[in-house]
């Protein structure tokens, strides 16, 4: 995956694109990036959770620390990985023309697998001690932003008792 870096104010973005290879693994990437360089950068700001925001409509999932539940936005550094094969999956469900109801379930359901595997993801990765941390509450949202799709509370007891 190619990785670019964007300054956009006092913030850093990474922005990883996954040209080559398909989101199930870029989400991998994504953590890995955010770990090494994102939250380093962010060591100084208050935050009690990371964000994630899950754009399919542009094929984007963006990851940031954050102190409330709404869109404040406080990071140094975020990340964000752009595929296009979650792009394909929002124009697929566009082209078919389904009933509204039809192409909502269909959104939500792939929201639901993208933060299931980006959980998974933040798991394996061992977040709370990779972030020098007890525990790390991940929440995760859809394009409507007001939604939670997913909340999870990563505890580094947990974790290592199951590894």
């Amino acid at each position: 995956m190619r990785w670019g870096i964007h300054p956009k104010g006092s913030t850093v973005g990474y922005a990883g694109y996954a040209e080559n290879i398909v989101y199930t693994q870029a989400v991998f990437e994504l953590w890995e990036k955010y770990l090494e360089d994102a939250a380093p950068a962010n060591a100084e700001v208050a935050w009690d959770h990371l964000r994630v925001e899950m754009w399919l409509d542009s094929g984007r999932v963006i990851l940031f620390p954050t102190v409330s539940p709404y869109r404040y936005r406080i990071e140094k550094a975020v990340c964000q990985i752009i595929c296009p094969d979650l792009l394909n999956f929002y124009e697929t469900l566009i082209e078919a023309k389904i009933p509204d109801n039809k192409f909502g379930l269909a959104l939500c359901k792939k929201e639901r697998e993208v933060a299931v595997l980006l959980s998974t993801a933040a798991k394996q990765m061992n977040l709370p001690a990779r972030l020098n941390l007890q525990s790390v509450r991940v929440l995760y949202y859809g394009a409507d932003l007001e939604n939670l799709i997913r909340e999870d509370n990563f505890n580094i007891q947990q974790i290592c008792s199951k590894s």
